[in-house]
């Protein structure tokens, strides 16, 4: 199917993407920006721009989806941010409908985003058809925001309106914000922690996602929760074990304003939702992660991406042919992850020796921008991106040392923050339509003991970020 996708640059949208195309579906995704989605989406994505013919869109479009909508969180909510709220919210989705409505042939679904803020704060079970709660903003906006997705009902097209969880998943939302003290080793309770969250994995967001838009009994509100809502306290206990937190401090709730942000953004974190998923449960839909810990797991410790001391040194058979370009320096480090996809060598060479898909599996912290690119990639080539490491900005520059068609390639970089970066990139033929990749980098961290010491608290943690983000959004991309 065809998917017009609204968001697709977000923290939601970018998996989204990777999910649907892996899927089969084509996917056609409005953006404001098309150079930087270009960098963000990678080559098999189409691209419109704002000021794109909506009606035509809608003609063309099986599906829609709207995950648009300005982060609420960790921003204080003024009278003008809350207008930008509700205009990327409500006012995209007149946008979209108002589109289909003028269409001769419209999508025959429509999937609009929204989120549990929609309920009235309480401790007790909420299901899919539990009214709204018009007492706060953020309950009014959520309430607006589906009413503008019903419109398209009037001309048949089967709404269902998202109702999302905090979203868990390491490069955005909740995690996003108050990870960082839990990595090293402090774990802050939201007051007095006794409120309830209601969780959903990023994987399993993406998953009911596609289950809504292939199954059309599920129509209206649907929520898109774990059916195992925990107490805020033992969501951070989960959180803490799966880090190195060894101290737990309670945040006070007008303290945490200050540090998430202020008022109205910091009370709806820590207002109590119970809210169960019982529309996708009843259609079949099955979780992969139904317990926050195992959750909170696959985040912080995947046994996918193993980081060691490199102990071969120079007499590694298969070290960097171009070792002159880092003065004869050894690696200190070894990172090494593999892949089982579910495509031939071919396909998956032609995927990953593509730069243009680089952008695709790199967290958007990192700031990845393509600034140049040979035509033709073969054995020499240079290219030069710019990232993001933390608070510093590079400019990366990589050469090529060696090419085998449809089996392996190594890059090497001559301009970066390492002392040696040597990456080899390895397809394995598993059967005529699955295959492995397999991921090896040797590297070195300058500036000797400072530089130990920093790979030891950031740059391996890190590293680790990077190349999970990356295997998910690989395994997603080819169904894997």
């Amino acid at each position: 199917m065809k998917v017009f996708l609204v968001g697709a640059t977000g923290f939601v949208g970018r998996t989204t993407t990777a999910f649907l195309l892996g899927q089969g579906h084509d996917v056609v995704a409005w953006v404001r920006d098309s150079n930087q989605a270009k960098d963000q989406l990678g080559r098999d994505v189409t691209l419109v721009s704002e000021d794109v013919d909506l009606v035509k869109e809608m003609e063309n479009a099986d599906v829609v989806v709207n995950l648009s909508g300005q982060q609420l969180s960790g921003v204080r909510w003024t009278k003008n941010r809350k207008k930008r709220f509700y205009e990327s919210r409500v006012g995209i989705n007149n946008q979209l409908v108002e589109a289909m409505k003028n269409a001769t042939n419209p999508p025959h679904t429509f999937l609009s985003a929204n989120a549990i803020g929609f309920y009235s704060p309480s401790p007790k079970k909420v299901t899919d058809d539990d009214p709204s709660n018009n007492d706060t903003f953020l309950g009014k906006l959520c309430s607006e925001w589906e009413q503008s997705a019903n419109e398209a009902k009037n001309i048949g097209i089967r709404v269902c309106n998202l109702k999302f969880g905090l979203v868990l998943g390491r490069e955005g939302g909740i995690l996003a914000q108050m990870s960082l003290p839990f990595e090293y080793g402090v774990a802050t309770n939201l007051g007095f922690g006794n409120h309830m969250f209601s969780w959903i994995h990023i994987l399993d967001l993406v998953r009911a996602i596609g289950f809504c838009i292939d199954n059309s009994d599920v129509s209206g509100s649907v929520n898109i929760t774990s059916p195992n809502p925990v107490k805020c306290k033992e969501f951070v206990k989960a959180l803490a074990k799966n880090t190195v937190s060894f101290i737990t401090i309670p945040v006070p709730t007008i303290l945490f304003g200050f540090i998430y942000g202020f008022g109205e953004s910091a009370k709806h974190l820590t207002n109590s939702h119970n809210v169960v998923p019982e529309k996708l449960v009843a259609n079949g839909f099955s979780f992969v992660f139904e317990e926050v810990f195992d959750a909170l797991n696959e985040e912080f410790n995947s046994s996918d991406v193993k980081i060691t001391d490199h102990k071969l040194g120079k007499t590694d058979s298969s070290y960097p042919l171009r070792v002159e370009c880092y003065k004869k320096a050894s690696a200190q480090y070894e990172l090494n992850t593999s892949i089982k996809l579910k495509s031939d060598t071919s396909s998956t060479f032609d995927f990953f020796s593509s730069p243009l898909n680089l952008g695709m599996s790199t967290p958007n912290w990192m700031g990845f921008r393509i600034l140049e690119m040979p035509k033709h990639v073969d054995k020499g080539s240079t290219f030069a991106y710019k990232i993001n490491l933390g608070p510093l900005p590079f400019r990366w520059r990589t050469e090529i040392a060696k090419w085998s068609e449809g089996e392996m390639f190594i890059d090497f970089q001559t301009k970066g923050p390492y002392s040696l970066w040597w990456h080899e990139h390895r397809i394995i033929e598993n059967s005529n339509t699955t295959s492995l990749m397999e991921d090896r980098v040797l590297y070195r961290v300058p500036l000797g003991i400072l530089g130990r010491v920093a790979h030891f608290f950031f740059v391996k943690r890190t590293l680790f970020r990077i190349f999970s983000y990356r295997r998910r959004i690989i395994q997603l991309r080819f169904g894997g």
